[in-house]
């Protein structure tokens, strides 16, 4: 058997153990006598009808779909189209590569290489929408702390909170947020609407500090303090994308200058050589 072959079979194999793997599960939980008869008279832990099902499935796809949201990813179909894509990409790329006669280590390479970069993207989504609430995390203390210092009750203060960010993720989140909390009137259920769509240390500091807010009814300096905090996180942020932009225009001003300076080089290089060759002969 050549090499390709077996590359071939390997990922066969591996595709199958893994759609075995996940619906194990529900095979056993029909085959069994107790998950018949459970589900013949409705009565299941858990889904009615469904005696457990493919929970390790399920799990996947629930985990899939919270990273999908945080990167702001809203498609119903996405959870499951992007691990598919994690799970098929890589065998169909090495795959291919099989097929036009590359070696099995680097077909291998180049599928692993199109999954990490898929994971890369998904990565990079996550990390903005994080410092785009970061950025905007220090007008919503600051508003917060205003509207306490008026007199202003601070879940109706929260009614306003989404006219701080004007554009952008937050704004969206925000609205939700808001909208929720006024039709729910429950603080956790909105905050899940904040938590679902953004990651780290600022989110959670916000969460607790506007829980803290509702709960006693006022915030004392916590706001002021954390809003010093905020803009200090938001100069450093701003500090970093200038530089980044700067590197940017450095690297694109020395690609521009190449063509000129080959131009300038090549005859100079190319009379020197010829000068050389006569002195050689």
């Amino acid at each position: 058997m050549s090499a390709a072959a077996a590359m071939a079979v390997l990922l066969a194999g591996l595709c199958a153990g893994l759609l075995g793997y996940a619906a194990a599960p529900a095979v056993l939980a029909r085959l069994h006598p107790e998950c018949r008869r459970a589900r013949r008279s409705g009565q299941v832990a858990g889904r009615p009808g469904s005696c457990g099902g493919p929970a390790f499935l399920r799990g996947l796809l629930a985990r899939t779909g919270a990273r999908c949201r945080l990167a702001g990813i809203r498609a119903t179909a996405a959870p499951l189209l992007l691990l598919l894509a994690f799970l098929f990409l890589p065998l169909l790329l090495a795959a291919l590569l099989l097929s036009r006669g590359y070696g099995p280590t680097a077909s291998l390479f180049c599928g692993l290489a199109g999954a990490a970069f898929l994971e890369s993207r998904i990565r990079m989504r996550i990390h903005k929408r994080q410092e785009a609430f970061s950025l905007g995390a220090y007008r919503m203390y600051r508003f917060l702390d205003a509207q306490l210092s008026a007199g202003v009750r601070i879940t109706d203060a929260i009614r306003g909170l989404h006219e701080v960010v004007r554009t952008g993720p937050v704004r969206e989140a925000l609205l939700e947020f808001v909208a929720t909390y006024e039709l729910t009137l429950d603080l956790e259920t909105a905050l899940d609407r904040i938590r679902g769509g953004f990651d780290g240390f600022d989110r959670d500091m916000f969460c607790a500090t506007l829980r803290q807010c509702v709960e006693t009814g006022g915030a004392g300096d916590l706001l002021v303090r954390m809003e010093e905090i905020q803009f200090g996180h938001y100069m450093n942020l701003l500090q970093r994308e200038t530089e980044a932009f700067r590197t940017r225009l450095l690297v694109h001003a020395m690609g521009a200058m190449v063509p000129c300076l080959l131009l300038i080089l090549l005859p100079i290089l190319n009379e020197a050589f010829q000068a050389l060759q006569g002195l050689m002969t």
